[in-house]
């Protein structure tokens, strides 16, 4: 009798199952959006409905690995913390989050994590009192069962240090092409997670050249969820798509925003006034559209169109100010549409002129032509890096681009200037003859 009271206990105590709560249904109890937010406060399902599809699939038994392509103002931060705090509180467990670089990973932690971990009880129980361990480090919570690891894709170091069963990597196609000479990151980091049989990775990104977007890639060998939403008048389940947005005067001069913004039922083809859209998104269901090439694999894309925090009207401003300008476009199909952007130089560009200049160009990048006069250079600042492009200037505004230099790291910080001041001070040679350049 003792004996069986015993292993009562010892079974209560140690072979407790995992309590089986949705992360959406964790979220609606105690996840806190911070101050910072828009709307802070208790996260509300009903706010963006669609979010919580993206968060609970990580607790389908079968699903391994999450891809999800998304436009910006959609959630995903809130998708991303969503799913480490349910983890941490419920589901204890060595957790790596990745970002492009290890400083932006600082900024996460303090700006994002720490606060999230003050106004949610459950957590701050769990990791405060950890963190009078000297082991907590702003890039290492530790909590009972389990660690938070914040790693930078910049860095071979943080992505090999430990294994760990839940990966979550953040805005994918931002990070550098290789870890130093380690190989890709993003493969660096799954391969974390090969020594456990229940792990789950979640990439996640807004999309960025077509050919050449790791989200994109993932995302088309996976299920290819889609939210459908029901027509008001017929009831007709769809994915809104841009192409079926209309506005007076769409594609010309003549774009009048005060006759508004609707959208065409592609069954019906009944215009759907904004003041729908609530409703709509309320009732909406994500579904599969394919068959993924691994069964374990399922993929989400979601864009502005169903967000409660954009209108039609703006993401229709947006659309007349960039579609005459290539660069400015790639960012309203990347951020507000959430797509891959796909460049087509075939018809401003003639291929054979400019092979045949490349071939008869008597410098190579680095060197500086013989008609070279001055050197400029042009930063381009982003949120996660220094984009340095260095250009020789001759007679008649005649222009070389002599070399381009991609600086990782948090512009806030002190480390990418001083390379940038490095990149700047930096000797470049004529083609033929060595001699300084002067540099503005």
């Amino acid at each position: 009798m003792e004996a069986d009271k015993l292993f009562s206990s010892i079974k209560s105590k140690f072979l407790k199952p995992v309590e089986k709560i949705l992360v959406s249904d964790w979220s609606e109890k105690h996840l806190q959006l911070p101050q910072t937010s828009a709307e802070p406060g208790l996260w509300r399902r009903d706010r963006a409905p669609y979010q919580s599809g993206l968060m609970d699939a990580v607790c389908e038994g079968s699903v391994r690995k999450v891809s999800i392509m998304t436009s910006a103002q959609t959630g995903k931060s809130t998708i991303c913390n969503a799913i480490i705090a349910r983890y941490i509180d419920i589901d204890p467990c060595p957790i790596m989050f990745t970002q492009p670089t290890i400083q932006l990973a600082q900024r996460f932690s303090k700006e994002k994590l720490s606060p999230m971990i003050s106004d949610i009880k459950v957590l701050s129980d769990k990791i405060i009192q950890a963190e009078r361990n000297a082991a907590s480090t702003i890039l290492m919570k530790l909590f009972k069962g389990g660690l938070l690891s914040m790693s930078g894709a910049n860095s071979p170091a943080s992505l090999a240090s430990m294994s760990i069963r839940l990966l979550l990597c953040d805005e994918i196609d931002k990070y550098p092409p290789s870890a130093g000479n380690e190989g890709d990151p993003v493969e660096l980091a799954i391969q974390r997670t090969a020594t456990f049989w229940n792990s789950k990775v979640i990439l996640v990104s807004t999309p960025s050249i077509k050919g050449a977007s790791r989200i994109s890639d993932s995302y088309e060998k996976s299920d290819k969820r889609l939210f459908f939403v029901p027509c008001p008048h017929c009831g007709h389940k769809q994915h809104l798509i841009w192409e079926r947005i209309q506005y007076p005067g769409k594609d010309t001069e003549d774009f009048n925003p005060d006759l508004g913004v609707y959208y065409i039922c592609e069954s019906c083809d009944q215009p759907i006034a904004e003041s729908s859209k609530s409703i709509m998104v309320q009732a909406g269901e994500w579904i599969p559209t394919a068959t993924a090439e691994n069964p374990n694999h399922v993929g989400f894309h979601c864009n502005r169109l169903i967000s409660p925090w954009v209108n039609w009207l703006d993401m229709a401003y947006d659309y007349e100010a960039s579609k005459d300008d290539p660069l400015q476009l790639q960012v309203f199909v990347n951020s507000s549409l959430g797509l891959p952007f796909e460049r087509n130089l075939g018809d401003s560009l003639d291929w054979e002129k400019l092979h045949e200049r490349s071939l008869n160009s008597s410098y190579q990048r680095g060197q500086i032509p013989q008609d070279v006069l001055v050197l400029t250079a042009g930063v381009d600042v982003q949120g996660d890096r220094l984009e340095v492009s260095i250009w020789g200037w001759g007679r008649g505004e005649q222009s070389w681009l002599i070399d381009h230099h991609q600086i990782l790291g948090d512009p806030l910080e002190n480390e990418v200037w001083r390379q940038l001041t490095d990149v700047i001070a930096k000797d470049y040679k004529f083609s033929f003859r060595t001699s300084k350049c002067n540099m503005y």
